[in-house]
Parts: structure tokens; C-alpha cells; sequence
């Protein structure tokens, strides 16, 4: 009988559990797939881009920003009141420095309907190469200071006495 019981307060508190989740906020990650973004790069010196936005819901704005660039704004493009399945288009140029790997593209959408906070954004990365950054000669670069503080250093071939 006292299994009974036990067995009978454990279901009870999973059905109670459960029918709670629905109330609870959940915390998922969002892919910006409802922007519907899509980035065409178009020229390597300065970096340009045309980015494409189809959106699946509607947004309350849109705004594009390169945070890495250098030599141009980082806010690149605004959009407000954003329709369901229009097309937007923003064009992007901007560089990186020499030792920086990539242009860095932010899409942040605030969805439409939605309390505000961070559930009601929509966020999407594009990571443009620079075709600056050179991965061998900043790795010898790298080796070679390490050298010369004396990390690295070894005698080949000494014995201790």
C-alpha cells in the first residue's frame, strides 16, 4: 500500500510539473531563421557585402551593424516596420585590420507582437573573411616573440651534469 501511495504522489507531482511548463519562459537559442538573412560578399579590398532579408514573422526594426569595422559606421543599415516575405536590401562595406580574421556582420531584429526582452529578438552573425588576415605569417610572428622571451628556447643535444 505504501508503494501505492509513493507511486501515486511522484506521478502526481510530474503531472503537476508538466502541465506548468507551458507557463514557464524558455530559454532557447535563437538562429535568426526568422529574419530570413542571406549575405553575398562582393569585393575583397575594402570588404563589401549586399545582405538580402526575407523575413518569416514581422519586426518591429531591423538593424545591420558591423561592430569590428574600421574606417566605416558601425550602424549600416536600419529597417522599420518590417513586412513578412518583403525583400530588404543593405549594402555593406567596411574593413577589418590586418591581424583581425574576419568582418563581423550583426543582425538584430526586434519581433513584432512580442513583450520586449531578450526573447523578442531575432539575431543573426555573418563572419566575412579578410583577405588580409594571414594565418601563417601571424602564427611565425606569434612563434617568434614567444622566441625571444625565451619560452621556447632549447639546446638540442646538452646533457646535464
Amino acid at each position: 500500500m505504501q508503494r501505492h501511495t509513493a507511486a501515486m504522489r511522484v506521478s502526481g507531482l510530474v503531472c503537476f510539473f508538466v502541465l506548468l511548463m507551458p507557463a514557464m519562459p524558455t530559454l532557447a537559442q535563437d538562429d535568426g531563421a526568422d529574419l530570413g538573412a542571406v549575405i553575398k560578399v562582393t569585393a575583397g579590398r575594402p570588404i563589401s557585402a549586399e545582405l538580402a532579408l526575407t523575413p518569416r514573422l514581422a519586426f518591429h526594426n531591423v538593424r545591420v551593424e558591423l561592430p569590428n569595422a574600421i574606417e566605416a559606421a558601425p550602424a549600416a543599415c536600419q529597417f522599420g516596420e518590417v513586412v513578412v516575405g518583403r525583400l530588404y536590401r543593405c549594402t555593406l562595406t567596411g574593413s577589418v585590420a590586418a591581424e583581425v580574421n574576419a568582418l563581423a556582420v550583426a543582425v538584430t531584429g526586434e519581433r513584432a507582437g512580442q513583450a520586449p526582452g531578450p526573447a523578442a529578438l531575432a539575431r543573426k552573425l555573418f563572419m566575412i573573411p579578410n583577405p588580409d588576415f594571414d594565418k601563417a605569417k601571424r602564427r611565425a610572428q606569434q612563434d617568434s616573440a614567444l622566441q625571444r622571451k625565451g619560452r621556447l628556447s632549447a639546446t638540442p643535444g646538452a646533457a646535464a651534469k
